[in-house]
């Protein structure tokens, strides 16, 4: 029986240890004949059927490497020591490896193709890394290549929908010439996940990330479309994204890191980690220095915050020392609704700002929501809103921030009785149907809502928990306001039985 061996140890770590010891090699021919075979000068971005040929030439000669994790069971010594020749033969030509011998990159393209088969089963770029030094060769000639990059995109010809797949083409292409970020990540979607870079291009990127970080930097630098950075930053870590993104004054890169995030994020659903973070808020705040790049940025990242939950703590930071004007345009990027959709989220950006933010700086961001919210007045103004019931606003903590903050405790009690008056007198005024009377009084007291909450407040959190309802009166005592205003109507759930959730406070 074989001897298990252990799973923090794989044959390719053993394999790279043994091969900086000079000895036998072995050449995979196989792979080497397939690689030669290939008619194009050049590798093409998407050819991914290129890529799956030369695995399996690779496979054939180490399908144990596949085995090896289910079985944890150790190669034999004729598969170990062939493995370990073959990193010897990987070694020496990353070493030797020059433009002149190998003027199609034929050898080069096989050595990728080695190094992506390996990464599969081990962390085999940090080992690597590790023991083996730069080839300036290598690093120059595909920093050229990575710098003059550019993606033709077409329809495919075995599409089923080829009328609507152009059009979806031809306004992402559309709004990548023109930097639409919000078109871009609108339509990315619809295509972007759907495309990878061949087995060349991703070990191009990673040979640069490992060995030649500045040059990387440099290289991708020059690239100015969205497809080409992205399909560069999808064989490169989150972290490194955002850091290539830091330091550079290309907007894709910006833009490109953010979108790589996101895309990352919603595929596995976990959160965002501290060093993500901090990353972020730095690139956050470098594009809120840059007037017109940070209203686009909000357009497209803040119009609905609830789809971007894991960028609101670094916008949040971002906001503590941002420009003035960043302020109101981070309050007037977002879509309001009688809903309140992202108020989770807005609230998890502020008060990720009210934690690091001066009290003059807080009153300035509360005021702006404060009056846009006012002007909004639930939706009055926009004719397809309804207000059926007791809204919610995606303001609610900031309208309170400014209630806490900016407002004396004379000042809220006379706004709260103004709120109750102005219910208390609405049938004073012509409503053309009962539909228009509820949602005058809905109005009303939707706007009551994050005054008298922050009344009460003892500690509590600023965000109003759902089901909490604050009334101008106690609607168990005074039963005719409470059927006048139809109250059983306004408060969802109220009709059926309250949970211990729902609840309703007498101002």
């Amino acid at each position: 029986m074989e001897k298990a061996l252990s799973a923090s140890v794989y044959p390719i770590q053993v394999a790279l240890s043994e091969s900086i010891e000079t000895g036998h090699e072995f050449v995979p021919s196989e792979l080497l004949a397939v690689v030669r075979a290939d008619t194009t000068t050049r590798p093409a971005l998407f050819d991914l059927d290129r890529s799956n040929a030369q695995y399996q030439a690779i496979q054939r000669d180490f399908a144990f490497l596949a085995v090896h994790p289910v079985t944890q069971q150790e190669p034999t010594p004729e598969q170990q020591e062939r493995l370990t020749g073959l990193m010897r033969w990987l070694r020496r030509e990353l070493a030797e490896w020059g433009p002149e011998a190998d003027k199609d990159c034929r050898t080069l393209a096989a050595i990728f193709a080695i190094t992506a088969f390996c990464s599969r089963y081990a962390q085999f770029w940090r080992d690597l890394t590790d023991t083996t030094a730069a080839n300036p060769a290598i690093v120059a000639h595909l920093s050229k290549q990575i710098a003059h990059l550019q993606a033709t995109l077409s329809t495919s010809g075995l599409s089923r929908t080829p009328l609507s797949d152009t059009e979806v083409l031809n306004r992402f292409l559309e709004a990548d010439r023109g930097k639409n970020w919000a078109a871009i990540l609108s339509e990315w979607p619809q295509f972007g996940d759907f495309l990878a870079p061949n087995v060349y291009l991703s070990q191009s990127a990673v040979y640069l990330s490992r060995f030649a970080w500045n040059d990387l930097s440099a290289a991708i630098e020059e690239v100015r479309q969205t497809v080409p950075v992205m399909l560069i930053f999808s064989s490169l870590s989150v972290i490194e994204c955002l850091s290539l993104a830091k330091r550079s004054a290309n907007p894709y890169i910006q833009f490109g890191s953010v979108l790589r995030l996101l895309r990352q994020q919603r595929k596995r659903n976990e959160s965002i980690s501290k060093a993500e973070e901090d990353l972020l808020t730095e690139l956050l705040q470098a594009i809120a220095e840059e007037t017109g790049q940070w209203e686009q940025w909000m357009d497209a990242l803040n119009r609905d915050p609830v789809r971007h939950p894991q960028l609101q703590r670094s916008l949040g930071r971002t906001l503590v020392h941002a420009p003035e004007s960043a302020l109101k345009q981070y309050v007037d990027a977002i879509s309001l609704s009688t809903t309140g959709i992202s108020r989770v989220e807005v609230a998890e950006c502020l008060r990720a700002f009210r934690a690091d933010a001066s009290l003059d700086r807080r009153k300035r961001l509360w005021t702006l929501a404060h009056d846009r919210w006012l002007e909004w007045r639930f939706g009055e103004k926009e004719p397809n809103e309804s207000l059926r019931i007791i809204g919610l606003s995606d303001l609610d903590f900031a309208v309170i921030g400014y209630a806490v903050e900016c407002m004396n405790a004379v000042e809220l009690s006379a706004r709260c009785s103004a709120l109750a008056n102005e219910l208390f007198v609405i049938n004073e005024n012509w409503h053309t149907s009962a539909v228009a009377f509820i949602e005058a009084s809905n109005r009303i007291l939707s706007i009551f809502q994050p005054y008298a909450y922050a009344s009460k407040i003892d500690g509590e959190d600023w965000l109003r928990p759902d089901g909490k309802y604050m009334l101008p009166f106690n609607p168990q005592t005074q039963r005719y306001a409470a059927m006048f205003f139809q109250i059983r109507y306004m408060i969802p759930g109220l009709n059926a039985q309250r949970s211990s959730g729902e609840q309703t406070e007498a101002h």
